[in-house]
């Protein structure tokens, strides 16, 4: 193991029930840390699919952003890890807001808009998705309107069974940006009106340019035939959690509303999760060593083993269908960045 690389893939704890809209769009869109949790892997996989569902690309991000630069890919969809791990749009900073969380998976990338000071509260998010993902079907009947030279809709629309705020338009991709949220208690509170700051949140976004995804690590080996199927990371000083996972397949599948479709994962799912020290949730479990590092080895059940290892500046937790030497192989792979809290110290992922 190689002091110099953050990585880590999520499987959170248990999908939770939720009503209030802003966990709603939390569960749907962000893959995010549940703080109380001293185990950080799920027993069946399949809530996982709920926490990895749509994606959310974000602003404040430490990235190349060179809009209009010739050196795009053709798609800006990520495919592979090392290779397509770019995103499209981009979210300029917004007065009043913290957006510095992405999530991204093959199908689509998003925003997650909080609340400053406030990193489990979500205000809303920023969806892209790729073309024939949403349905424009949705916004039937709803207030039209022009953004950024745009037809855009606005109204209160589906999304997985939950009606919310929602705001609308094209991308020059041909597939939908959509906006959502500002319903929760915390927005209430703030007297905010959902319109207002969905199209202040929309003047920010920025579809022109694809950006390369910085990551504070780097992965040597995996498992024949695995793929990239998702990543989320939280672009602050000190940095939060990073979670990517692999899989066979690499696919998500959405239904019209934009809304993770099947919550089955494939099998040999692979996931790795980084946490610093700086967040709380560290695994207290210390069963065995890896390399002089004090590490938990566990069955977690449906064949599925978790090795969760305290590589000083925080814990590196994998989880997969292999043996205990199969993700040791993977973990003595990773490279961390040189500090795991700076997002100006991390790696392209690119590259």
């Amino acid at each position: 193991m190689i002091t110099e690389s953050d990585l880590r893939a999520v499987l959170t704890d248990e999908a939770r029930d939720v009503s209030e809209p802003a966990e709603i769009l939390a569960r749907l869109h962000v893959a995010e840390r549940q703080p109380t949790a001293k185990r950080r892997w799920l027993a069946p996989l399949a809530a996982a699919a709920a926490v990895a569902a749509a994606v959310v690309v974000a602003g404040t991000l430490v990235v190349d952003h060179r809009a209009g630069h010739s050196d795009q890919p053709a798609s800006t969809r990520p495919s592979a890890l090392g290779r397509d791990l770019w995103f499209t749009p981009y979210v300029h900073p917004i007065e009043g807001y913290d957006v510095t969380a992405i999530s991204m998976d093959n199908s689509a990338v998003g925003i997650g808009v909080r609340y400053p000071g406030h990193t489990d509260s979500e205000a809303g998010s920023v969806t892209a998705y790729a073309p024939g993902i949403w349905d424009p079907a949705l916004a039937k009947g709803s207030e039209r309107l022009t953004v950024q030279g745009r037809p855009a809709y606005y109204g209160v629309m589906n999304q997985g069974g939950y009606m919310l705020p929602t705001l609308a338009w094209q991308s020059g991709s041909g597939g939908w940006i959509v906006i959502r949220g500002w319903d929760d208690s915390a927005a209430r509170s703030r007297h905010l009106d959902p319109r207002k700051e969905e199209l202040r949140v929309a003047a920010k976004v920025d579809d022109t340019a694809a950006e390369r995804l910085h990551l504070p690590f780097r992965i040597g080996y995996l498992p024949a035939g695995l793929q990239f199927q998702m990543v989320s990371a939280h672009l602050t000083k000190p940095a939060g959690e990073t979670q990517i996972m692999f899989s066979p397949t690499g696919t998500t599948h959405y239904d019209r509303t934009g809304t993770l479709s099947d919550r089955t994962l494939p099998p040999g799912v692979v996931s790795i999760i980084l946490l610093p020290n700086s967040q709380p949730g560290q695994f207290t479990v210390r069963n065995t060593k890896v390399d002089g590092h004090a590490a938990d080895f566990e069955d977690a059940g449906d064949g599925q083993r978790v090795l969760a290892v305290d590589v000083g500046v925080g814990s590196l937790t994998l989880q997969g269908p292999y043996s205990k030497a199969e993700l040791i192989k993977i973990f003595r792979s990773i490279t961390l960045a040189p500090d795991v809290d700076d997002p100006a110290t991390w790696f392209d992922a690119t590259k």
